[in-house]
């Protein structure tokens, strides 16, 4: 190893150092790459025990970063002139990061009446939720009804914060009916995905039904709802 207390001397091509290298420097450029050629290159190659791990290679066509495992295949590359990803592997749970499930289902029967009734609620959403974020709601129902055929009406209803949201196609998405006989069994599920319009953590979701002719009867946990959002 050469040095020199005025910094005239520099390390040779082909030099190998030994230990940790600090620099210490108020440069705004403090280590400099640069490919004089101007041709694509293997800029950082990263060894243990002698055997290349990893590299990162900029290249002149887009994406123009490129790092690679120890195979050269690349893993991650990432374009210049949009910031854009150009290859990689993310896991969708970064992509779109959960906020917070909610879920709740009927503890015990529950009888619809001809009432609006509340059969089962999910939990608040907590403290995330913004505008822009995506909303997957779902409702899974089974129940029974009595000894009067009758239309049986089932809905999922926003029943507490002051938020707004644009859900699929329309409200309709939100709800099932179906004129059912006597002592029929009835399952089915109620699906929408929508968009916070106005964000409110406080939010909460509920199955509601309304029965016709008779009561229609749901056994305890038959009915479930969940709800997931998204951050877009």
């Amino acid at each position: 190893m050469r040095g020199s207390l005025s910094g005239a001397y520099v390390r040779k091509s082909g030099d190998t150092m030994t230990g940790a290298l600090t620099i210490a420097t108020t440069a705004a450029q403090p280590l400099i790459i640069n490919r004089s050629d101007a041709s694509d290159g293997r800029h950082l190659v990263f060894q243990r025990g002698g055997i290349t791990q990893a590299e990162i290679a900029i290249l002149n066509a887009e994406p123009k970063l490129r790092i690679r495992d120890s195979g050269a295949n690349e893993r991650l590359t990432l374009r210049a002139d949009t910031g854009l990803l150009g290859t990689g592997k993310i896991p969708l749970s970064l992509i779109f990061p959960m906020v917070q499930p909610a879920a709740g289902e009927n503890a015990g029967v529950v009888a619809i009446l001809a009432a609006e009734t509340a059969i089962c609620t999910g939990n608040g959403l907590p403290a995330g939720t913004a505008v822009g974020d995506i909303i997957l709601i779902a409702a899974r129902y089974k129940y029974t009804k009595g000894a009067t055929g009758g239309a049986t009406r089932l809905w999922i209803k926003d029943v507490a914060g002051a938020g707004s949201y644009d859900w699929l196609e329309s409200a309709l998405t939100l709800e099932a009916q179906k004129t059912d006989v006597a002592n029929e069994v009835v399952s089915g599920t109620i699906f929408s995905i929508g968009r916070v319009l106005v964000a409110d953590s406080a939010a909460q979701w509920s199955l509601r039904g309304t029965s016709a002719g008779s009561n229609s009867s749901v056994a305890a946990t038959d009915a479930q709802i969940m709800y997931r959002v998204f951050r877009a």
